[in-house]
Formats: C-alpha cells, sequence, structure tokens
C-alpha cells in the first residue's frame, strides 16, 4: 500500500513538517476513496485526524467512512468538541441527521407537471418541513425564489445534502452530482455543497471549473482558492511526469537523429505513420535538455565495409565511425608493457634462470640413462 511509509515514518505534530505530511496522506487517502477501499481509507484517516486533530476536511472523510450515520454524527461530534466555534460541521451534522431517513435514490431533476410526493419524516424536530427540496423545485419560479430563503427550505438543503453526501460515499456519483447541482443553484454560496459537487467530477480541469463558478458569486473565499491552487500544481506535477516518462521513452531521439542527414529521399516502406512518430520525435529531442556529454552524436564501431546503415527507429540512411583511438594513452600503454617486461627479463638473468636455451641433458650410451 502506498501509505505505508507515511504509516511507519510517523508524523508527529510536533514536527514543523508534520502538516505538510498530513496533507499528502489526506490526498492518498482521497485517492483511495475513489477506489472503494474503505478500510485502507479509514485506518489512514485515522491516523492523520490523530496527528492533525484541527484537519477539518479529513474529520468529514473520517466520518463518511463509518457504515452508519449515527457513527458519523458521532465522529463529527468529535471533532466539534474540539472545535466549538465550526459552524459548517455543525451545519453537516444537521444534515446527516435530516438525511437518516430519506430516501436512497433521489427522484429525477427533469421538470415535473406535478408536484412530488415526500416521505413522512420521523424526527419532526430536526427537519419539519414536509415537502422535499425537489418539489420546491416544480413551484412557480416566484414561489420558488421566496420560500427557499426562509428557515424551512434551508432545513430541506440540509437535508438532500446529507443525502447527496450519502450517495457519493456510496458510489452513486451520477445522483449526487445531479443533486449537488440542483443545490448549488439554489444556494451558490454553500461552500460545502461545491466543494462536493466538484469532487464528483472525474479529471481536475473540470473540478477546478466547478470551483470557479464558485468563486464568481465568492471571490473572497480563501479555502476554496487553496483548494483550486493545490489542484493546479496537481495537475501541473502529472503533466511534468507524464512529460518526463515520455522523454525518457524517445530520449536516445538526441543521439541518433542528426541535424544533417543525407539528402536521400525516404524509404518506401515509410507510412504517414512513422513520419508523423519521427516528427514527434524530433520537436521532443529539441525541447528536451540533455546533458553536455549527450551534445555529440554517438558513434559506432562497425567493420571497414560498413559506411552507412539504416536507422531502425527512423528508418534513414546515416553515417558512422569508429570510436576515435586515443594514441597518447596507446603510447603509455605500450611503454609500460615494455618496462615491465625488461624487468622481468633482468629478473630471469640474475637468478640464473632461462628461457630461450634449453638445459643440456646427458645420455650414456651403454644403458641408455640421461641426466641434466
Amino acid at each position: 500500500m502506498r501509505y505505508n511509509h507515511y504509516v511507519t515514518s510517523g508524523a508527529s505534530s510536533s514536527n514543523p513538517t508534520g502538516k505538510y505530511i498530513s496533507s499528502e496522506l489526506l490526498e492518498i487517502a482521497i485517492e483511495l476513496a475513489q477506489t472503494g477501499d474503505k478500510k485502507a481509507v479509514r485506518e489512514l484517516l485515522q491516523l492523520i485526524v490523530k496527528e492533525n486533530p484541527s484537519d477539518e476536511l479529513a474529520w468529514i472523510w473520517y466520518a463518511n467512512t463509518s457504515p452508519t450515520i449515527q457513527e458519523r454524527v458521532q465522529t463529527l461530534e468529535e471533532f466539534r468538541k474540539r472545535n466549538p466555534e465550526n459552524q459548517r460541521i455543525q451545519y453537516l451534522c444537521e444534515s446527516l441527521t435530516g438525511a437518516e431517513v430519506t430516501p436512497l435514490r433521489p427522484p429525477s431533476l427533469s421538470t415535473p407537471t406535478q408536484p412530488i410526493a415526500t416521505s413522512p419524516i420521523a424526527s419532526p424536530d430536526v427537519s419539519p418541513l414536509q415537502l422535499s427540496f425537489l418539489d420546491q423545485l416544480a413551484l412557480e419560479p416566484a414561489q420558488s425564489e421566496t420560500k427557499f430563503h426562509n428557515s424551512e427550505n434551508k432545513g430541506a438543503l440540509r437535508n438532500h445534502l446529507g443525502l447527496a453526501l450519502n450517495l457519493y460515499m456510496s458510489g452513486e456519483k451520477t445522483s449526487a452530482r445531479e443533486l449537488l447541482e440542483a443545490i448549488t443553484k439554489e444556494d451558490p454560496q454553500n461552500e460545502l455543497a461545491w466543494i462536493w459537487y466538484a469532487n464528483t467530477f472525474p479529471t481536475t480541469q473540470e473540478r477546478i471549473r466547478v470551483l470557479y463558478k464558485f468563486l464568481a458569486f465568492n471571490p473572497q473565499n480563501q479555502r476554496v482558492h487553496d483548494y483550486c491552487k493545490y489542484l493546479r500544481e496537481k495537475t501541473d506535477a502529472s503533466k511534468i511526469r507524464s512529460s518526463a516518462e515520455t522523454a525518457s521513452m524517445y530520449i536516445h531521439q538526441e543521439d541518433l537523429l542528426e541535424t544533417k542527414l543525407p539528402s536521400e529521399s525516404p524509404s518506401p516502406e515509410i507510412g504517414l505513420t512513422d513520419i508523423v512518430h519521427r516528427s514527434q520525435c524530433n520537436t521532443l529531442a529539441q525541447s528536451t535538455q540533455t546533458p553536455a556529454y549527450k551534445s555529440k552524436p554517438i558513434l559506432i564501431g562497425l567493420s571497414k565495409s560498413a559506411r552507412q546503415l539504416r536507422c531502425p527507429n527512423c528508418m534513414r540512411y546515416q553515417s558512422v565511425e569508429r570510436y576515435p583511438i586515443n594514441w597518447k594513452l596507446a603510447i603509455l600503454n605500450s611503454l609500460l608493457l615494455m618496462i615491465t617486461f625488461g624487468l622481468w627479463t633482468i629478473y630471469l638473468f640474475r637468478t640464473g634462470t632461462s628461457i630461450w636455451k634449453p638445459k643440456k641433458k646427458y645420455i650414456c650410451t651403454i644403458c641408455g640413462y640421461s641426466w641434466e
């Protein structure tokens, strides 16, 4: 698992880099939540809230990993004990409490001809409104604009925001997106609804575009500004990694493709795809900065009869040369070899050993015995 490195390292709150590590862990947790690995997400978020108890977003994600709404509310209440002045968490607790008796899937957001029937509400103290939020969309525009500014309709918005969060965590992102879109249209100041609405989109560019719509209504919201900045940096980093990986695949193009190629026509085997591929490789090689030792063309050692070879990638003929010979180094090696051989010869003469003259042997002509 990718978060094992952070878990074993143990980011302490006294460490000045603790907040940075917590933000990195939170990014990993959100990615794991997209894959549906709730067990790993819960373990990781539990570590984050332990190391950084003031991280509001981590507490919200941690609460949504609980299987029941009661446990989610209890988790958020624990955060409220540490931060009693946080209004967003109080708003979310009321939303979850109201969403406990709502249906699992919201009705269609297409324009209805009759008001939508509502289910009975078990807790009138928490959500006294008997009409659902989608019922208000079926009213006349003038009536809807008037009714959505009273306290009862705000309770309906909280109710359906909690339903949207439950749909999102259960994997029904399409339904959650439709419901959150309707909530943001009726309450453009709802920061939490806009953030969750942005997270329902798969790509980072779409999320940034949604958050910019919210900033059009709230240009002074620093929290959303920081979130957009984080998403842009993440997108830039992914683009840089992608470019680096692509460049590493074709880094040899800088060495093999020369600007001065023989003025020959392309081979008949070259198709349009190969020409486009070669053009892309040339552009990438020119845009990639290579070290100084790669600025010169590569020299390939070949036999004397080989003058030109066809490149297996660009299918062009190119001139090749042998590796240059370092004469100074060759002469120095020859001198060292001669000195070594001379010293070895002197040693053999001083010890009385000879490798050129054979040893004399004597043979008895009578018995045939031989000795030196």
